[in-house]
């Protein structure tokens, strides 16, 4: 199981998953595997030459060839890890080898879907996406997306979908509201009603229209009736 599997909820489909194009890893690697293999051929020359110490130069280059092959290495596989998903709740953009970063942003957030393609990219089939909320802030900045129409395409069909829903999932969540609105709006009413009765009560007995043991039985009412 991969990594980004391990994110998505039960009822969350997946639309589609994008990486970067292969040209920008050539073009990330190409420089450090060019560079080693310089190194290899001063290394069978040098080992060629009659000089005392052709064995152990050879050795040293062959060794320093490491590097540049490393980091092509590490290059290749962080564009292999990484990944720019689209499902039908949110864009989940994953990075990195070991240590994983995600970045998750809801298609309630998205308000527009922006694509540039230079002219390397309509010949190539790359481009990049700028995804932007309602506040004009980019949420996801994707460098570089290949085949970008078909991720536009999916990300804008999966929002349609998102935004059809939802009036859908507010009927169902407001089937209930209404009574209980109705139970709250109606529990209100009745302490209001005995707060104002209550009032009413201590005024008359304060302006000695009504006796103590009136005021008692009263209340005693008020406190007693099936409203309350």
């Amino acid at each position: 199981m991969s990594y980004s599997s391990k994110l998505f909820s039960t009822n969350e489909d997946v639309h589609r998953v994008a990486k970067r194009h292969v040209l920008f890893v050539l073009l990330h690697t190409a420089p450090y595997i060019l560079g080693a293999i310089v190194l290899w051929s001063l290394a069978g020359l040098g080992y060629w030459l009659d000089f005392r110490y052709q064995g152990v130069l050879a050795a040293i280059l062959l060794a320093v060839s490491l590097a540049p092959l490393g980091i092509a290495l590490y290059r290749f596989l962080w564009w292999r890890a990484e990944e720019y998903i689209v499902t039908s709740l949110r864009i989940v953009q994953v990075e990195g080898i070991f240590s994983k970063r995600t970045l998750d942003s809801s298609l309630g957030q998205v308000n527009d879907v922006e694509m540039n393609q230079s002219v390397f990219g309509r010949m190539f089939d790359f481009g990049d996406i700028n995804i932007i909320t309602g506040s004009d802030v980019a949420i996801n900045d994707l460098h570089g997306i290949s085949q970008p129409f078909e991720f536009k395409k999916s990300l804008i069909e999966a929002k349609s979908r998102f935004d059809g829903q939802g009036p859908r999932r507010n009927r169902a969540a407001d089937a209930d509201t209404p009574r209980d609105t109705r139970n709250n709006q109606s529990t209100g009413s009745n302490v209001e009603d005995v707060a104002r009765v209550l009032a009413a009560l201590t005024e008359l007995r304060n302006s000695g229209i009504l006796s103590e043991a009136e005021y008692q039985a009263k209340l005693q009412e008020v406190m007693t009736s099936p409203k309350v």
